[in-house]
């Protein structure tokens, strides 16, 4: 009867383990296995994760001074060495490309103010036609696609206008920076400083009754479509994106929200770089120095270089990363 105990115990624990592969979704190659004083060089090695296949090749070295050797690892897998100096090849590909995208990082599209904007009547000419007036165009941005455009005016009322060319009008109250854009170019968010229009004629009364205002002006996100997060301190606001799926990611005060609601919190600080959402907002990643965690409670050694690529419409994570000193990993997950 015991051996019957063990072996339902043994299917258990198979079925266990599949269900877990399954649920997390991960896969892992084992790309080398380094000798105990073997360590990767810095700067000398080429990880192209976006590739299809991936392309992997690096260096590593062992020893010091006069003494220093180097080994090679190539696309193939295979491992040449020791030579006193690496062949350039093994990361040449990598000086000239992008080994790591940062969505927060992405730059808006500044539209040229000469082009489309008419200043003796403050309108805006775009796709032949007439917007506006508006009054003093002070901030014009232009979609990935170039089909939309979103700008801040200052009327002769001395209001201040976020608008499109979709006829989408909101009034900003502060002082309005900058315009970040949807993927897809249809949503847009106004960063403004301040809660008060410095151009209204009782902005000084006001401030004199508000000197926190005056002194620390808070951060304001103004939505084309009328939606407002905030205010925010300086200290307290990190970052505001679109991910890809067109939802705005806000890091502020230690907490990570997607269009309105909390995804997850952290006290210790977290690169806006390091932050992955999913299209369906569901599901995330974040990493740090020590770990790759993600919101299904999976947690990785920090990777050594990572990159969300797609898929055939479906996200993923693919990472490099040393472990135990000595195993360098390729892996892949879905996000």
């Amino acid at each position: 009867m015991k051996k019957y105990y063990i072996l339902a115990f043994a299917l258990f624990f198979m079925l266990v383990t599949i269900e877990s592969k399954a649920q997390t979704g991960i896969e892992k190659k084992n790309i080398a296995t380094l000798a105990p004083d073997e360590n990767l060089t810095n700067g000398e090695n080429c990880f192209l994760l976006d590739k299809n296949p991936e392309s992997i090749s690096f260096v590593t070295v062992v020893g010091s001074g006069s003494a220093k050797e180097y080994y090679c690892y190539g696309k193939d897998g295979k491992k040449t060495g020791p030579v006193k100096q690496p062949d350039k090849s093994y990361w040449a590909e990598c000086e000239n490309e992008k080994v790591e995208d940062c969505m927060a990082n992405k730059e808006p599209k500044v539209g040229n103010l000469e082009e489309y904007v008419d200043w003796g009547t403050g309108t805006v000419n775009f796709k032949g036609n007439k917007y506006g007036p508006y009054g003093q165009i002070v901030l014009f941005y232009l979609s990935d696609d170039e089909q939309s455009f979103y700008s801040v005016a200052l009327s002769p009322e001395m209001k201040i206008y976020f608008f499109d060319n979709t006829n989408r009008k909101v009034e900003l109250n502060g002082i309005p920076e900058q315009i970040l854009i949807s993927p897809d170019g249809t949503k847009a968010i106004a960063t403004v400083k301040g809660s008060f229009n410095p151009f209204d004629p009782d902005a000084a009364q006001k401030m004199m009754a508000n000197p926190e205002e005056m002194n620390n002006p808070k951060i304001n996100l103004y939505g084309i479509d009328g939606v407002k997060y905030g205010p925010y301190t300086t200290d307290s606001f990190s970052d505001t994106w679109y991910i890809p799926s067109g939802k705005l990611v806000i890091y502020a005060n230690s907490e990570i929200t997607l269009d309105g609601k909390s995804l997850f919190e952290s006290e210790e600080y977290i690169s806006k770089c390091d932050i992955w959402v999913s299209k369906n907002g569901k599901d995330f990643a974040w990493a740090n120095y020590e770990n790759l965690v993600f919101s299904d409670g999976t947690k990785f050694t920090a990777p050594l270089v990572i990159m969300y690529v797609e898929i055939g419409g479906k996200g993923y994570l693919k990472w490099i990363a040393l472990e135990d000193g000595k195993s360098l990993n390729y892996y892949r997950k879905a996000l």
